[in-house]
């Protein structure tokens, strides 16, 4: 009786060595179903970036701008505002980068407003200062060179 205990305890050991081997290489458990949004939120407003393409942001001339949005891999479901009024989307280009755009947009009051972007819950992505005058300007003026 005591040789057939001698001979269990190395495969005792070796059974328990590999277990614990096994369980040291498996990953941890973790709650793939849970869901913070405040976090997902964070990530995206950290990801994505609004631009003025056609001006400075405070020499926009008329009612149309045109911005890039880097960082969003469609523009479906995204709404342009200009103080939480929504822009008109005349024409947008895909860039070569793959998750930026190029995006006419028209609706611009004069003055000076916030552009912003939203997704389909919202929530504001990136927003942006804008001044817009009108077209026969005065956009800046100083001394005239006549």
């Amino acid at each position: 009786m005591r040789q057939i205990m001698i001979r269990k305890v190395p495969q005792l050991a070796l059974t328990v060595s590999l277990l614990a081997a096994l369980a040291a290489c498996s990953e941890p458990d973790t709650d793939t179903n849970s869901v913070n949004p405040a976090a997902d939120l964070a990530a995206a407003r950290a990801a994505v970036d609004l631009a003025v393409a056609s001006s400075a942001p405070d020499q926009i001339s008329g009612n149309s701008v045109l911005v890039t949005i880097n960082g969003v891999d469609s523009l479906q479901g995204l709404t342009f505002l200009a103080d939480d009024r929504p822009l008109a989307t005349v024409r947008q280009t895909a860039m070569s980068a793959g998750n930026s755009f190029n995006v006419l947009l028209a609706g611009l009051e004069q003055g000076s407003q916030a552009l912003s972007v939203q997704n389909s819950q919202g929530q504001v992505l990136a927003s942006l200062p804008v001044t817009s005058h009108p077209l026969s300007g005065p956009i800046f003026s100083g001394p005239q060179q006549y």
